[in-house]
């Protein structure tokens, strides 16, 4: 089921990143610091899970 999951979330991150890059070449460059920002705070709750529950 890890393995599954740790799948899912890099084609996520995949996806992310296609739109962010899209954006980019379209000049919307506020949303594209929008989602790094989301793509980060997602990056450190799925390092740590367990902060991620407890906030």
């Amino acid at each position: 089921m890890r393995y599954v999951s740790a799948e899912r979330y890099c084609e996520a991150l995949d996806l992310l990143e296609l739109g962010a890059r899209l954006q980019l070449k379209h000049c919307q460059v506020f949303f594209f610091l929008l989602q790094l920002h989301w793509h980060v705070d997602l990056s450190y709750y799925a390092i740590i899970p367990s902060i991620g529950m407890s906030i």
